[in-house]
């Protein structure tokens, strides 16, 4: 009868995530509305304030500032009276901090990836997750899960940027407060001396992640800053986007292989973020675990490194091909583009040269020949100042030489000093490469003349 019932509430659009009050009858119901204990509140717009709780009160230098007054007001602008260092009343003002001034101003073991920053990243992905609706059913399944693994938790910024994406593909998060934290390596030990209430905590959000659409893998090689991060994503809005993620601790290629053997299945990964040392050798360990389509942006402090992820890709013949290169940093907006490609550069016969007359055709002998445009006696063509000139009728002869260089430059203007370069790579399969190679043959040379001549 049981079964029936649970099966009519799916068909009418019932389930248990829909009905929260089954799992958080008799448990500790947050409010995201209002301040709560454990929030942190951003006083006179400067200074973020320690976790609020109760009976407690700030000391400044200048006064002090019950908590009681704060905690269960609504999560807006106040000005609360507390007491000067003369015993006088003073005015403080209180508001929730933005989550760009909440990274910026919480305690941090690592560089915080900032807004802008984050801002710019996120947009580059261009996630799109269906929303859930109410009639779908809460039992995931493979072919509509959408997943995303971050390489590289750090300070937990850009952790809380994508999970904030992700979050209208789930259904809505429990309205109960969001578990303490409890280590792995202790929690078998201290299981039995846990309290009743952070055990049917665990045991409500762990029921209520099984109805996810959309995940955010997340994974910190360095333990201590991996349980730092998963604080201040808890620490935001009484968790507001912690239900969202998943912390592990460990090696990336080694998350990886884990995660294969477990589903027993290929490709499982929409999105990939790697922001950690070393981010060039990790494009093996990631290609094979994303989707045909799927998407890997490395952020690194150096333009080579970006560079070297476009030599390894050639060399290792990995399925990735490179979408953008941007400039991160102040006085950049969106992120300054950059031209970065591995070419073979030309080599000219010297005699040829000589009995050239045109100046324009010595000058385009200096431009390097990208790979995969079209080799030596086939259709080509070169620019100079915005003009398409014909190879064809340049009598110089050329030919590729056999290793390949690095080019690495802005497309406008100079290099100016930021925070970063940002690749952006999409993983392609060997067919789509084979059609996207005769497309891209067929805009270069004679083709893309007789286009521009309607021939």
């Amino acid at each position: 009868m049981s079964g029936l019932l649970r099966i009519l509430g799916r068909a009418l659009g019932f389930s248990k995530s829909q009905q929260p009050q089954n799992l958080t009858k008799g448990l500790p119901i947050r409010d995201l509305t209002k301040f709560a204990e454990g929030d942190r509140v951003l006083i006179d717009g400067a200074r973020l304030a320690a976790p609020l709780r109760k009976d407690s009160v700030y000391n400044f230098q200048h006064g002090i500032l019950p908590n009681n007054d704060i905690i269960d007001k609504q999560r807006s602008t106040l000005y609360i009276h507390g007491k000067s260092a003369s015993g006088k009343n003073a005015l403080y003002k209180i508001e929730p901090p933005t989550l760009d001034q909440y990274v910026s101003l919480t305690p941090r073991l690592v560089t915080p990836v900032y807004a802008s920053y984050a801002s710019t990243i996120v947009s580059l992905l261009d996630i799109h997750p269906v929303p859930r609706t109410p009639s779908q059913s809460p039992d995931p399944t493979p072919s509509s899960s959408f997943e995303i693994l971050e390489a590289g938790t750090g300070h937990g910024s850009l952790t809380m940027h994508v999970a904030r994406e992700i979050a209208a593909a789930n259904p809505p998060p429990l309205t109960i407060n969001v578990p303490r934290i409890q280590k792995e390596d202790a929690t078998h030990a201290a299981e039995s001396t846990r309290p009743q209430v952070d055990q049917d905590l665990d045991s409500a959000w762990n029921d209520w992640k099984t109805t996810r659409k959309a995940v955010l893998h997340t994974v910190e090689k360095v333990e201590a800053n991996r349980w730092h991060a998963e604080k201040v994503v808890r620490g935001f809005r009484q968790g507001l986007y912690w239900p969202h993620v998943n912390f592990y601790v460990g090696d990336v290629r080694t998350w990886i292989e884990e995660q294969l053997e477990r589903r027993q299945k290929g490709e499982f990964l929409d999105y990939v973020l790697l922001d950690m040392p070393g981010v060039e050798t990790q494009l093996k360990n990631v290609h094979a675990a994303m989707r045909e389509g799927a998407k890997v942006i490395v952020f690194a402090p150096s333009v080579t490194q970006v560079g070297q992820c476009a030599r390894i890709i050639q060399e290792a013949s990995l399925p990735l091909r490179m979408e953008k290169v941007l400039e991160l940093g102040e006085g950049i907006s969106n992120g300054r583009q950059w031209d970065v490609r591995m070419v073979r550069p030309r080599r000219y016969n010297d005699s040829a040269s000589e009995k050239t007359t045109s100046p324009a055709a010595v000058t385009e002998a200096t431009n390097p020949e990208p790979l995969g445009a079209a080799s030596v006696g086939e259709e080509s063509v070169s620019t100079i100042g915005g003009d398409v000139v014909d190879d064809l009728e340049t009598p110089v002869r050329e030919e590729l030489t056999d290793e390949p260089v690095m080019i690495c430059r802005p497309l406008v203007g100079e290099r100016t000093l930021g925070g970063g370069f940002i690749g952006l790579f999409k993983k392609m399969s060997p067919e789509s490469v084979a059609v996207e190679s005769q497309w891209r043959r067929s805009q270069t040379g004679w083709s893309k003349k007789r286009k521009k001549l309607n021939i």
